[in-house]
């Protein structure tokens, strides 16, 4: 086992990521990341997938049909349950994820959080929806949690 990585600390009001969870739904479920947070998992599928799946799981969210989604989640399907604790391990000494409890995680909301669409400003949901009118239409599929 690697040795765990240093707490982060970060900044709040920095840059976000969003990942929509179902981009064909006016009503869909976002995933917010703080940049900095994928710029530090990018070398680590794993914690990020866990990180992301922990997320959803603290929201709710049942199901989505966004390709990056299940790009980020596909490592945590490939590996042992030792593995994703080991991965959780060291989302907790990130300062990503915090224990409730023996058997509760809490994710820390300014790493990433599942919000309702409706939450994004106005402006920035114009936005978007005017550049996903132009990008060329991906293949999708709906998979479950």
């Amino acid at each position: 086992m690697e040795p765990l990585p240093p707490y982060r600390i970060l900044p709040p009001g920095e840059d976000r990521i969003f990942m929509e969870l179902q981009p064909d739904l006016a009503d869909t479920l976002v995933a917010s990341w703080h940049r900095d947070v994928l710029r530090d998992l990018w070398p680590y599928p794993y914690e990020t997938g866990a990180l992301l799946w922990l997320a959803l799981l603290q929201a709710g969210a049942r199901s989505f049909d966004n390709f990056v989604v299940a790009l980020c989640l596909a490592p945590v399907d490939e590996i042992t349950p030792e593995e994703v604790r080991e991965a959780v391990d060291r989302l907790v000494a990130r300062g990503f994820v915090e224990r409730v409890d023996d058997t509760r995680l809490s994710v820390n909301p300014l790493a990433i959080e599942v919000i309702e669409r409706n939450l994004l400003p106005a402006q920035f949901r114009m936005d978007w929806n005017a550049d996903k009118a132009l990008a060329p239409p991906l293949g999708r599929r709906r998979r479950r949690l």
